[in-house]
């Protein structure tokens, strides 16, 4: 086996194992917290499986970031076993090294992306299902819930819990208008949407004049059909990539705002990408022959290049959201300024190089 291929299965290992230490830390983090939020007399299964639900959710996070760290470790294993000084001796070069990790990346990219686009969508809805089959709907996060009121013809409605259910909304709150003017506030258990008609179940309804009425259930008329109101409601993490864009024409032919929907089509390819820059990156680094290297050492190199990764992702998402860059341009900053930084870089150690030789050339005219 050539020491290529030797580097190549321990980085491949390492990647693994990288994944593995991360996913399971986003699970313990979620079950502490699901522990924490239990309410006496829960169900604890359910706190598992729903921890198992967002470990999947959120581990297309770190999945971009598993390339890098686990270059570190394999790059320190290497150096500590002398492996490297024995490689660099007999006339190798790093290039060899990172091409072959660069071959057990390019499945892992694939992995990463599929993750990103069908993984998080099915395990956000199945956790949707879960706290709302719990009782836990007021515990549902802010990123699954909308962030506009909707207006629909002579109702205004607002609908705190999205179900998976396209043909469901828990808890809504409907304001009934005529010509601009509020005549009552209806709210109720349930809107469903049965047999072509809307229907809520225990529902009351409260006027400007303070009368109440209660109905089992009352048939309104809403000109929305489920599938349109639930993809309008409904949070990006929640729908596929197809309805997604086509979501994104309509709200922005209608002039509502579409910004974090866009935004949300964006990153799952621009996100996911940085894997490879990434560990070009970092490669230079991680094959550093020092005997004297640790794991501590590139854990804490690891720890704050993830930080900055992660930083800076937030950072465009929050000039996005406030209307100071375009969608495009806050997915696809991240591994814009990445290839930068990399081509930064590339072209410092080649001038450095350079510059050594021409010194080694006059120091050989002088003597």
């Amino acid at each position: 086996m050539t020491f290529t291929r030797f580097t190549s299965w321990l980085y491949l290992r390492c990647l693994f194992a990288v994944l593995l230490c991360t996913t399971f830390l986003i699970f313990c983090a979620s079950t502490v917290e699901g522990m924490t939020a239990t309410v006496q007399g829960q169900d604890i299964s359910g706190v598992f499986v729903s921890s198992i639900w967002k470990t999947i959710a959120y581990s297309w996070l770190v999945f971009p970031l598993t390339g890098m760290l686990a270059a570190l470790a394999t790059g320190t294993i290497l150096a500590r076993r002398g492996e490297l000084i024995g490689y660099y001796s007999s006339g190798g070069r790093q290039r060899s090294i990172v091409a072959g990790w660069l071959v057990c990346l390019i499945p892992w990219q694939l992995a990463g992306l599929g993750l990103t686009e069908f993984g998080v969508t099915y395990a956000s809805k199945k956790l949707l299902e879960l706290e709302m089959g719990r009782g836990q709907v007021e515990k549902l996060t802010s990123e699954q819930r909308p962030v506009e009121w909707l207006s629909i013809g002579a109702w205004r409605l607002y609908l705190p819990h999205i179900s998976s259910d396209k043909y469901e909304f828990e808890h809504p709150e409907l304001y009934e208008m005529q010509d601009g003017v509020l005549l009552a506030v209806w709210g109720a258990e349930v809107l469903r949407y049965d047999s072509g008609t809307w229907v809520l179940n225990q529902a009351h309804r409260i006027t400007t004049e303070g009368n109440i009425s209660e109905f089992d259930r009352r048939q309104i008329d809403l000109p929305i059909s489920a599938n349109d109101l639930w993809m309008v409601a409904a949070s990006p993490e929640l729908l596929d990539r197809e309805i997604l864009k086509d979501l994104v024409e309509k709200r922005r032919r209608i002039g509502a705002d579409y910004l974090e929907h866009e935004l949300t089509l964006h990153r799952r390819l621009g996100y996911p990408i940085v894997l490879l820059p990434l560990l070009l990156l970092i490669a230079p680094t991680s094959l550093q022959p020092r005997r004297e290297r640790n794991i501590a050492e590139a854990f804490g190199v690891g720890v704050v290049s993830s930080a900055f990764v992660l930083g800076l992702e937030s950072c465009f998402r929050v000039l996005v959201l406030s209307r100071t860059i375009s969608p495009t341009l806050g997915g696809w900053g991240l591994p814009t300024v990445i290839m930068v930084i990399l081509g930064g870089a590339w072209w410092f150690n080649k001038r450095r190089l350079v510059q050594r030789m021409s010194f080694s050339n006059d120091v050989d005219a002088a003597v």
